[in-house]
Parts: structure tokens; C-alpha cells; sequence
């Protein structure tokens, strides 16, 4: 894979995609091992913690939409921004969140990989 905004706009569709669809084994192959995934509640999520949730729950991530993405690649390290509105479910409870975030992606000998995510609620 290049080192291109593109390549990263792929990797972030791909990601939601895997997200919104429940498949685990798609993300895992995406998220660093090293992942940190801070929730806009403030709670933070290993990789292992997150692709739990994924696959057992409490949260299920029914929809995502991306908005004002912005996507700065620099050497080896991507930054990504934006804005997100999910529609999610938390113990089957539904949530609607609209969220500015910023998400980062290294790239290793393994590929791209998800390194981090930091949410904040929009109020």
C-alpha cells in the first residue's frame, strides 16, 4: 500500500465498514496491537478489549457516517480528522453520537495499521 491520503481514506472506509458490520476478523487485521481507543465518554480500549465488544458486545455499532474528513500523511504516520455521527447500541440500549475525532495510522513493516482513536462528544 502507497503512502497516500487515499490509501488511508480506503483503510478508514474499510474500518467503519468492519465496524458497523460486526466483522471482527476484518478489524483485526487493521488494529495495531498497541491500539489505544479512547471513547468520547472517556473510557480507553486495548485492541483486544475493543475486537471483544465487537464480537460479544455491550456495543454493537449499527451505522457510521464520516463527515469533514481530513487526512494528513506524513512519512510513515497518518493523521486522520473529522467529524462522525454513529448510531449505536449499548447493552441493546440505542445511542445516537455526533463526534468530533481524530484517529492515527503507522505504518510498519506489516502494513497500515490503526494505532489510535480519541473521540469528543459534540453538544
Amino acid at each position: 500500500m502507497t503512502h497516500t491520503p487515499e490509501t488511508i481514506e480506503d483503510l478508514e472506509q474499510r474500518r467503519f465498514a468492519a465496524m458497523t458490520s460486526g466483522d471482527a476478523d476484518a478489524l483485526e487485521t487493521l488494529l495495531s496491537e498497541s491500539l489505544t481507543y479512547t471513547h468520547s465518554h472517556s473510557g480507553t480500549d486495548t485492541k483486544a478489549v475493543f475486537l471483544d465488544n465487537v464480537r460479544n458486545g455491550p456495543v454493537s455499532y449499527r451505522e457510521a457516517e464520516r463527515l469533514d474528513t481530513d487526512i494528513r500523511v506524513f512519512a510513515d504516520t497518518a493523521l486522520v480528522t473529522g467529524r462522525a455521527k454513529l448510531a449505536v447500541s449499548f447493552k441493546e440500549q440505542p445511542i445516537d453520537l455526533d463526534l468530533r475525532y481524530t484517529a492515527v495510522w503507522v505504518h510498519t513493516n506489516a502494513g497500515w495499521q490503526f494505532e489510535a482513536w480519541q473521540s469528543t462528544s459534540i453538544t
